[in-house]
């Protein structure tokens, strides 16, 4: 993806797997899903630390080894 911008969602890697598994189905933030990713695929990004805190920041460079990416996601409006 070099000289490409691509959008993920950070989540600790519990929450992705429940995500991924079915067994939850929505992820809500205090924020809304920003306009340019409704309908979009989205990156689901795996990381570590505490829940309900960031640890990846606005930028993940490729290559980036502080999380892992687990699937390719399409969120809709509402459902973040």
């Amino acid at each position: 993806m070099h000289g490409s911008t691509s959008y993920g969602l950070e989540c600790k890697a519990s929450w992705c797997d429940l995500l991924l598994s079915g067994e939850k189905t929505v992820e809500s933030r205090l924020y809304p899903l920003p306009e340019a990713c409704v309908g979009q695929r989205i990156w689901l990004l795996a990381s570590g630390g505490a829940d309900g805190v960031a640890s990846l920041g606005e930028t993940v460079l490729e290559g980036c080894t502080d999380a892992q990416v687990e699937s390719l996601q399409r969120f809709l409006a509402g459902r973040w």
